[in-house]
């Protein structure tokens, strides 16, 4: 009995592809096609997903976590999660007799619990359908047969190789952690459009409010009302300062975007500046009424306006004008006062230094009196010196000659005498004056000093002026009247100037310069040496 020729399809009809899930309810690959190598799926939208994490479990961003810091590394990320390559995986190739796991469609029929008999039957009956006798049989009809099955075997072995296994966990980590940064940017995304959608609703008022204000601003730099810039910008800072989220830089920017317009009405002054009409924006000239009246109630407040300032402006310079003649007027009056206040001092003057001088005189005379009683006729000299300087009104500083001695004999004839005993240079020779001479020199030099002070005082009385304040302090270190040198007989008296000395007549902190040549002020009735 011959083989009997085996037809394709009902070879493909007995040892065909069972039932298999991974390839749903579609018809099986086509025998005459060459399997496909097998590629690396998308993950179906129906593929298992593992179950989202709880918040203490350190979930990942590719199942839903809300990004609370920068994305993962890669590697940190495949740390995190080592599941996550699963869905990208690619399927290993399933052949025409590999067994269906227990539980699936399929698994339960008689082909697949003989999935290696059904192998070697098919492959007995595909060698008769290529070497059978049938005068029909074209050579190689089992051809694509055996090729599928041998492309299946090659795929599966091609997917078991670990090098294939290695690139496609690669590829698979790759794609994972795509996804992953995809939807993290995603979940960005949406959350910072809800919050913008937020904030928007929430700042709806202050916005607002904001632009409220600062319309109004605009409004201001348009009317011209302020001149400068900054004194706009400083007019409305204090309600700026009430309004949320407003900044320097906004309130800034309105002010140079806006185009000043200039005031509305701007009032016009005639040639001597008192206010004559109105003029408006656009040039149309309004004058008042004969009561001096506007209709429009905001052209009327700014004529008023200017027409005080015109009022005051007239009376400030008038005051102006008054104040020039009164400072004039009181220049003048100085001007006289102080004419005659230096003719005064013309008349005064003259006295003081009178005074001033028979003081530095009488100290000297004191000085010099206490040395001519011991016949010093040096001090002798200079007494006679001073005191005929004093009484005849000459300079600080004459020297007694014998021209002088004579002039001096016509009034005190005790003189007579005196002029025999110069010499030519000017000195005494010979005999020398009287105790009672120099008594009467020192006596006389008090009186005088006494007399020039008194006559200073009668010409600033009569004058009308008042006397130097270092005048009076010079008249208070004497007492009028008193003669120190001659009431104490000349031992420790207050013309000496000696430490614990008299000072009788002297006014308390009178100074002088004692006969050691050292200063002296009265303290307590006595000298006592200037500093202690």
């Amino acid at each position: 009995m011959g083989v009997t020729s085996v037809d394709p399809q009902t070879l493909q009809k007995l040892f065909g592809q069972p039932q298999n899930p991974l390839y749903g309810t579609a018809a099986p690959p086509d025998p005459s096609q060459p399997t496909p190598a097998p590629a690396a799926p998308m993950p179906a939208n129906n593929a298992p997903q593992p179950p989202s994490p709880t918040p203490s479990s350190g979930a990942s961003l590719l199942y839903g976590a809300t990004p609370a810091k920068p994305p993962m590394s890669q590697g940190d990320f495949a740390a995190a999660n080592p599941d996550a390559t699963k869905p990208y995986m690619p399927v290993r190739p399933i052949g025409d007799f590999d067994k269906i796991p227990e539980g699936q469609p399929g698994a339960d029929t008689w082909g697949n619990r003989h999935n290696v008999l059904r192998h070697a039957l098919a492959s007995l009956f595909a060698g008769a359908a290529e070497f059978g006798g049938d005068i029909n049989h074209h050579p190689g009809a089992s051809e694509p047969f055996i090729n599928r099955w041998q492309s299946q075997s090659d795929a599966q072995r091609q997917f078991d190789n670990p090098q294939f296994q290695e690139k496609a966990k690669a590829g698979a980590l790759q794609q994972a952690y795509q996804a992953y940064l995809q939807q993290g940017g995603e979940q960005a995304t949406i959350g910072k459009t809800q919050a913008e959608t937020r904030n928007l609703n929430a700042n709806v008022p202050l916005l607002q409010h904001q632009q409220q204000f600062l319309d109004k601003v605009r409004t201001l730099k348009e009317s011209g009302k302020y001149q400068r810039d900054e004194d706009l910008f400083n007019a409305v800072l204090p309600e700026a300062a009430t309004i949320p989220g407003l900044t320097r830089q906004m309130i800034v920017d309105q002010i140079n975007n806006a185009q000043a317009l200039g005031p509305q009405f701007s009032v016009q002054a005639d040639k001597g500046g008192r206010p004559e009409f109105v003029q408006t924006r656009s040039g149309q000239k309004v004058y008042p009424d004969a009561n001096g009246k506007f209709a429009d109630p905001e052209m009327q407040k700014q004529w008023d306006s200017e027409m005080a300032a015109h009022q005051t402006s007239l009376g400030e310079e008038e005051g102006k004008e008054k104040r020039v003649a009164g400072y004039a007027a009181q220049r003048q009056a100085a001007g006289f006062q102080q004419a005659e206040h230096m003719k005064s001092l013309e008349q005064i003057q003259p006295r003081i230094n009178t005074a001033l001088d028979a003081n530095e005189r009488l100290s000297r005379m004191e000085s010099s009196y206490q040395k001519a009683k011991n016949g010093d006729q040096q001090a002798m000299l200079a007494l006679l010196a001073d005191h005929i300087g004093m009484t005849f009104g000459l300079q600080k500083n004459v020297r007694a000659n014998k021209a002088l001695i004579a002039e001096a004999q016509q009034s005190q004839p005790w003189l007579q005498g005196i002029a025999a005993k110069f010499d030519e240079n000017g000195y005494l020779s010979g005999a020398t004056l009287g105790k009672e001479q120099m008594r009467q020199m020192l006596d006389l030099g008090y009186r005088a000093r006494d007399q020039a002070f008194q006559s200073a005082h009668e010409a600033a009385t009569t004058y009308g002026q008042p006397l130097p304040e270092g005048f009076s302090k010079v008249e208070g270190q004497r007492q009028a009247g008193s003669r120190p040198a001659l009431d104490q007989g000349g031992k420790g008296g207050g013309a000496q100037h000696v430490a614990g000395g008299p000072a009788q007549g002297l006014k308390e902190g009178a100074t002088g310069k004692g006969s050691d040549g050292k200063p002296y002020v009265v303290k307590g009735g006595v000298w006592v040496p200037a500093g202690k």
